[in-house]
Parts: structure tokens; C-alpha cells; sequence
């Protein structure tokens, strides 16, 4: 078989993704260039985890994990009605997760849930696409609010009573401007569908988006639970680097991770590989580290992450087979 069918008849769909996986690779082996290679300190560092610090990291990550399906089910429901339990998200956000580190991320999340929602009720590509970047919108905008603040913080030494009261603050602001939010996109959807230079079938797809989907009462869930996430999302990174050692700067390292996420997001590279991790770099430094103890630590919570993105997509996947007696004879 030539190597041209194996891959697909469409050879340029493959260079953005491995692209990207080079790019991420370099700029990794970047980041263990800069610890000298010193793997002792992070063989050291996972001998001596504390399991009872892992184990609520675990929980923690599982709770992402469950806001994202959450968000997930509410969007297709909203669009489509009842297509699975909460189980069947919670189980296909991990997987996508996984292999999220292996290929780059929203093109890897999107497919997953194309596949899934396509074999669980046969809904359709371009729906399920637009379910996901409707999704991925309150990931952003969460994301961005909870960078802004650990900016702050960072750098103006908020005190952590003002800082938390800034989430709160943000938070609500964005909660009741949901009006204007949704009022403003339904009003472009509907000059979309009229603009006849757009082609009809595109416009007919527009026209499909329910009210529901663009509700006031949606929008605040996929909010709401967008920051609940990325706030259970630091708290995980915030365990990882304290497993690694790093205790006494706990609530710097809380107020970076959602900087360092948002750098792997936009860099779009599997697992946010280089972009996540020089980020990280740059963060423990301005905390008083040097070069070469922010790099081992970085490469040691990697590895923690890699490990506990396994186990628990392990674990729940394991759940799901021993339900459905796939395993049972």
C-alpha cells in the first residue's frame, strides 16, 4: 500500500499537526536543556511523593474533567436534546484529554466529540463543531479573566483577600452582562442569515442554532462552570509542583497556572508541549528559582500531569468497560 493512502489521499491536512508536535518537542527538549539534564532531582522528587497529596490530585483533575463534560452535555442538550448520560462525557473528555497529548488540542478535542456524539445519536460534523466552539468561547473568556487576575497579582502583590474578591467581582460582572452577550450574538446569527453573499447552506446551518443553546440561562451555566474548572485546574498544578517540593510559594504558583494555560491553548501544540512548559519556566524564576531548579521542577510536575492524566482516563475508562461487561464473560 503506498504511503500517500495510508496517510490519506489529503497529505497537507497532516503538516499543521506534525508542525506543531516538532515545535512543541524542540521547545521541550529546550526546557531539559536548561536542567542540564538532570534527571536524579526528578527521579528523587517521584520516589518521595506524598500519596495522600496524590490522591487529591487526582481528585482535583477528575473534577476538571467534570466540569468540561458538564459543559459538554448542556450545549448538546440545549441544541440537539437528552444524547447521553452524564457518564458518556465525562468518559470522552478524559480520552480527549489524553490524547490530547499526543496531538494538538482543539483539533484533537473537536474530533473526539465529533466521534462520540456521531456514534452515540449520529448528530452531525458541522453541529458538533459549533456545540464545541460555542463551548470552548466560555473557556476563553474564563480563562482570560482568571490570567488577568493572576497577573495582578503577580506582579502588583495584591493581597489574597483582594485577589479573591477580584474573582468574584469579574465573575459576577461577566454573569449579569450575559444579556448583552447573547443579545449581540443572536442579532449577528440573524444579519448572517440574511447576508446572501454567505452561502445558504452555511446560513440554513445558522438558522439551526436553537434558543435554547443562546440562552441568558446557558450562557451563565457554561460560565460558571468554565471557571470552576480552570480554578480546579491551577489547584491541580498547584499539588503537582507541591508534590515536586515547591511549598512555599503556593499561591503564586495558583495565580500562574492560568497564564500557562492559556500560553499551551493558544500555542495549540499537544499538551501545550514547550509553550506550557517554558511558561512555567518563566513563572518560577520571577519566584526566585534559577534557570536549572524551575526546569527539573517543570520536568518533574510534567511527568506527574502525563501520570495522572493516565490514571484517571484509566480509571474511568476501566469503570465504563466493567459496566458494560466488555470484560465479563
Amino acid at each position: 500500500m503506498p504511503i500517500r493512502d495510508w496517510i490519506g489521499r489529503d497529505v497537507k491536512k497532516w503538516l499543521v499537526p506534525l508542525a506543531l508536535f516538532i515545535a512543541g518537542v524542540t521547545l521541550f527538549i529546550g526546557v531539559a536543556r536548561l536542567s542540564e539534564y538532570s534527571w536524579g532531582p526528578v527521579l528523587t522528587t517521584l520516589k518521595s511523593v506524598d500519596p495522600t497529596l496524590a490522591i487529591l490530585t487526582l481528585a482535583l483533575l477528575s473534577g476538571v474533567f467534570l466540569c468540561a463534560a458538564m459543559k459538554w452535555r448542556i450545549v448538546t442538550e440545549a441544541q440537539c436534546g437528552p444524547s447521553g448520560s452524564l457518564f458518556f462525557y465525562f468518559r470522552y473528555i478524559s480520552l480527549a484529554v489524553l490524547v490530547g497529548q499526543v496531538f494538538p488540542l482543539s483539533l484533537t478535542n473537536s474530533s473526539i466529540r465529533i466521534y462520540a456524539l456521531k456514534r452515540q445519536a449520529n448528530h452531525g460534523i458541522m453541529t458538533t463543531a459549533g456545540l464545541f466552539l460555542w463551548d470552548q468561547l466560555f473557556d476563553f473568556i474564563a480563562l482570560s479573566i482568571l490570567m488577568c487576575i493572576g497577573v495582578v497579582y503577580v506582579f502588583g502583590n495584591l493581597p489574597l483577600v483582594m485577589t479573591l474578591g477580584l474573582v468574584l467581582g469579574s465573575g459576577f460582572c461577566i454573569i449579569a452582562g450575559m444579556n448583552l452577550l447573547t443579545a449581540t450574538i443572536q442579532i449577528t446569527i440573524k444579519l448572517l442569515c440574511s447576508w446572501e453573499r454567505i452561502p445558504e447552506k452555511k446560513r440554513i446551518r445558522l438558522g439551526q442554532l436553537t434558543s435554547d443553546l443562546l440562552s441568558v440561562q446557558v450562557a451563565r451555566k457554561l460560565f460558571s462552570l468554565a471557571m470552576i474548572k480552570y480554578m480546579l485546574s491551577a489547584a491541580v498544578y498547584t499539588c503537582l509542583f507541591s508534590l515536586c517540593g515547591l511549598h512555599t510559594m503556593l499561591f503564586d504558583i495558583y495565580w500562574a497556572a492560568p497564564t500557562a494555560e492559556m500560553a499551551g491553548v493558544l500555542s495549540q501544540m499537544p499538551g501545550g508541549l514547550g509553550a506550557l512548559d517554558w511558561t512555567w519556566v518563566g513563572a518560577l524564576k520571577t519566584n526566585g528559582l534559577d534557570a536549572k531548579g524551575a526546569a527539573i521542577a517543570v520536568l518533574s510536575m510534567r511527568f506527574l500531569l502525563s501520570s495522572a492524566y493516565v490514571i484517571v482516563t484509566g480509571t474511568i475508562w476501566g469503570v465504563h468497560f466493567v459496566r458494560s461487561k466488555k470484560f465479563i464473560s
